[in-house]
C-alpha cells in the first residue's frame, strides 16, 4: 500500500497540496461569506461543513488506498477497548478541569443550541480524524520514515493551527492534549473508529460541563 504511495509521491504533490489548500480556505468560510458576501452565518456554517465533508469524503476515497490507518475498521480487542475507556476517562478530567476554569469572571462561553450540539458531536469528529489522523498523520509519517513521535508532534500542532478560532491560551491546551490522546488511539489501533467515537466524546463532554 505505501510502495505505491511512494512511487507515485511527486505525481501526488500538486493534489495534496490542493486537498491541504481546500481545507483551509473551508476552515475560514463562515468569515469569508459573512464579510464579503452578506451570507448569514448560519448558512456559511452548513456550507462549510459540506464542504469539509465533501472533502474528506474525496480524501478517504484516495488515500485510504495509499496510506496505512485510513480506515473504520473495528478491533474487537481487550487491549483497545480498555485503552479507549482510560483515555475516555481522562477527557473527561480533562473537560472538567476547562470547565472550572471557564467558571472563572471574565470567561464567556457561547450559547449551546440542538444545531451546535449534532455538529460537534457527530459530523466534527468525523471529518476531522479523516483530514487530522488520517491523511495529515499519514502524509507525516511517510514523509519523517515512520518516526512517531516527530509525527505525534506535528501533526497535533497542526491541528491546534487549524483551531486558531481557541486563541485563548487554555483553549489551545486543551485541544493540543486532546490531539496528543487522539494520535495515541489512533496509532494502538491503526484505523480512524476508535478516534472518530473518542472525539465524539472528547466534544459531548465540553458541551455538557458548559
Amino acid at each position: 500500500m505505501e510502495e505505491d504511495f511512494t512511487g507515485n509521491f511527486k505525481k501526488n504533490k500538486a493534489k495534496i497540496l490542493v486537498i491541504i489548500t481546500l481545507y483551509l480556505l473551508f476552515t475560514i468560510f463562515p468569515y469569508i461569506l459573512t464579510s464579503f458576501f452578506q451570507i448569514g452565518f448560519d448558512d456559511s456554517i452548513i456550507l462549510m461543513l459540506i464542504c469539509q465533508l465533501s472533502l474528506a469524503a474525496y480524501v478517504y476515497n484516495i488515500f485510504s488506498k495509499k496510506l496505512n490507518g485510513i480506515n473504520f475498521n473495528f478491533v474487537n480487542s481487550k487491549t483497545n477497548i480498555t485503552l479507549f475507556l482510560i483515555l475516555l476517562f481522562f477527557s473527561f478530567a480533562l473537560s472538567g478541569l476547562f470547565y472550572i476554569h471557564s467558571e472563572q469572571p471574565g470567561y464567556d462561553t457561547p450559547p449551546i443550541t440542538i444545531p451546535l450540539f449534532i455538529v460537534l458531536v457527530f459530523i466534527v469528529p468525523l471529518y476531522e480524524e479523516v483530514f487530522f489522523r488520517g491523511f495529515i498523520l499519514g502524509l507525516i509519517n511517510f514523509k519523517f520514515n515512520d518516526d512517531w513521535i516527530v509525527t505525534c508532534f506535528i501533526t497535533t500542532f497542526i491541528f491546534c493551527f487549524f483551531h486558531f478560532n481557541s486563541y485563548e491560551i487554555y483553549q489551545q491546551l486543551n485541544i493540543f492534549i486532546s490531539g496528543l490522546l487522539l494520535f495515541y488511539i489512533r496509532k494502538r489501533t491503526n484505523g480512524l473508529l476508535y478516534p472518530v467515537v473518542l472525539h465524539s466524546f472528547m466534544n459531548f463532554f465540553s458541551l455538557i460541563m458548559q
